[in-house]
């Protein structure tokens, strides 16, 4: 390989590195689980975060506390998560997911769906898989790690 070549090959692949979403501060990544994200119980990332996080054998409903969401950080490519206004995902009453989103962030909920919800559940994100999907898709916009506060850890 001549030197232009891996010349060129190292900065675009730092540039792709840069230009990926950045995990969250503090984030959580073992044999097991990772962190994947955040909601927040004030619009605009204003209140102190809930993290939220997924198995990585396979997707497990996690319980939420209960409070109302209003913006949403999803930190990690290739993952959505799904949210349910019960407790146990649907599980027992055949509720199902009220919305889905994916990595990127989303500033403020829409009114309409900013509510308490009871648990969630992420996942890898699999078009042939059988999966989660809410009845909703919420839009993001890219992760900005500005608004990953040092309080948040």
């Amino acid at each position: 390989m001549s030197f232009l070549t891996f010349l060129f090959v190292t900065v675009l692949s730092l540039a792709m590195a840069m230009a990926a979403p950045s995990p969250h501060i503090g984030m959580l990544n073992n044999d097991d689980v990772i962190d994947v994200g955040a909601v927040y119980s004030q619009p605009g990332y204003a209140s102190k975060p809930e993290f939220l996080l997924m198995d990585k054998k396979i997707p497990k409903c996690n319980p939420l506390d209960d409070n109302n969401i209003w913006s949403i950080m999803i930190c990690v490519e290739a993952i959505d998560c799904d949210f349910w206004k019960g407790a146990d995902c649907g599980s027992t009453s055949g509720e199902q997911a009220v919305f889905t989103v994916g990595c990127g962030d989303v500033h403020d909920v829409p009114p309409v769906l900013a509510s308490k919800y009871g648990s969630y559940t992420c996942h890898s994100v699999d078009s042939n898989a059988p999966g989660f999907r809410g009845a909703i898709k919420l839009e993001t916009t890219p992760h900005d790690p500005n608004n990953d506060l040092p309080d948040q850890v």
